[in-house]
């Protein structure tokens, strides 16, 4: 089993990281320099590209070359870097070191592949084969208070493309699911598929 640091870790790295700036004595005079890995997609370095870019220089290494041969041979070299995978694990080892904050691995989706529609009428309907609601429930009793439902409707046509129709995410009870679940299965006579784990 991975061990990978969970949205809360996350968000107080980026909230100490915040609190930085009043330790500066001359803030003129000061600089910040954050150094480290990638921990997740959304972690600390992602935080600083999206909000702090103005104020940082970037320079990313990782520890392989695009063909897979080690950059530093002398210190991390292929068995090496190997026994790390083996140890850490494809996720954490991509994260640490390579600087990817996911395993390539697993890339089930390549970004080139996504398009995007405004409108329900550029869905070729003639090849719509079904429509799926898929509903992934959150725990109620969720005590860090982070987790989400999500209610999502896709389409797949004859060329097992997917359409995403619509999806809802949020905090809801018991009660805004199903109404959401209903709403849903009638705007798209979908057939609903329920998660069934730890419910």
């Amino acid at each position: 089993m991975e061990i990978q640091p969970n949205r809360e870790d996350i968000e107080k790295a980026v909230g100490w990281h915040k609190l930085v700036y009043s330790l500066f004595s001359d803030p003129n005079k000061s600089t910040l320099d954050n150094i480290g890995t990638r921990w997740a997609v959304h972690d600390l370095k992602r935080w600083i590209r999206e909000n702090e870019a103005r104020k940082f220089k970037f320079f990313t290494l990782s520890a392989e070359h695009t063909d897979g041969s080690p950059v530093w041979p002398d210190r991390f070299g292929r068995e090496t870097l190997d026994d790390i995978r083996d140890s850490q694990g494809p996720y954490m080892f991509s994260t640490q070191y390579l600087n990817l904050p996911r395993d390539p691995a697993d890339a089930v989706f390549r970004p080139q592949w996504l398009r995007y529609f405004k409108f329900d009428d550029e869905i070729p309907d003639t090849d719509l084969l079904e429509n799926v609601t898929i509903v992934d429930l959150a725990g109620w009793g969720d005590s860090k208070g982070i987790a989400r439902n999500v209610i999502c409707t896709l389409s797949m046509d004859t060329k097992h493309h997917i359409w995403v129709r619509r999806y809802d995410r949020g905090k809801f009870d018991p009660s805004q699911v199903i109404r959401l679940m209903e709403a849903h299965a009638k705007a798209y006579n979908s057939r609903v598929r329920v998660e069934e784990v730890q419910y």
